[in-house]
């Protein structure tokens, strides 16, 4: 049997933070997703080349410049992963 490891809360809030921006404002360079989300571009490693291999993301070139799309898989990421809030019930 194949053991499963479980991401980190933190890691995981990052990478739906990364399919949000790019939703929201992509297509964006690795660069200004950092800059939107106020982290060290070098963190966006790991998490893109994960994202471009999962086909959650799609890279592309212009004038030597690469950037990134969120795809319709990394969109359906992003409905699987929209928390609801509370509905609080009076009476």
């Amino acid at each position: 049997m194949r053991k499963v490891s479980a991401m980190p809360p933190k890691t995981l809030k990052l990478y739906i933070e990364i399919a949000k921006t790019l939703n929201d404002h992509g297509p964006l360079s690795v660069h200004d997703l950092a800059s939107f989300l106020k982290v060290n571009p070098s963190t966006l490693n790991e998490p893109v080349k994960f994202f471009n291999a999962q086909k959650l993301i799609k890279e592309k070139s212009r004038n030597s410049i690469v950037t990134y799309i969120i795809t319709e898989r990394g969109t359906e990421l992003l409905k699987f992963f929209n928390v609801q809030p509370l509905i609080k019930v009076t009476r």
